[in-house]
């Protein structure tokens, strides 16, 4: 037998209540309880997560095709392990370097791509994703 809980009643706002518990819970229990495989699975999960929340965002609400995100993903993560690795910044002002980095080369790409729609667009953001592994294994990169 279905049950119907409707929008604002006791019983939604019970289910959000102990939605916020057990996702509380699993970010207390998960970095200071839980074994490396887990911490690693935990994190592998919010990192795809991320990404798909930024799909939704460029394909849910502007409508546009975007193949290409995960590049300038990529392009923030390389950004903040360089300066980690090599000239050992504080890990948190990485995340605002790789941020405005990223969004300068998404500024870039998009000034030649602002004249074009639909499966172009795709076609641009899709050589984006291609070309960035190559750009990372040039050796002026590395």
């Amino acid at each position: 037998m279905p049950v119907n809980i409707r929008h604002g009643s006791t019983g939604h706002w019970l289910l959000r209540v102990l939605q916020y518990v057990i996702v509380f819970g699993l970010l207390l229990w998960v970095p200071t309880k839980a074994g490396n495989g887990t911490i690693a699975d935990f994190t592998t999960a919010f990192s795809l997560m991320i990404g798909a929340m930024a799909l939704n965002l460029v394909l849910g609400y502007t409508g546009l095709i975007s193949i290409g995100h995960s590049a300038f993903a990529g392009i923030g993560g390389y950004t903040t392990g360089v300066l980690v690795t090599r000239y050992e910044w504080n890990v948190w002002w990485t995340f605002i370097a790789a941020f405005a980095i990223a969004f300068v080369v998404g500024m870039i790409v998009s000034l030649p791509a602002m004249r074009i729609k639909g499966v172009y667009l795709a076609l641009v953001t899709l050589s984006l994703a291609l070309l960035f592994p190559q750009l990372m294994k040039w050796q002026k990169l590395e």
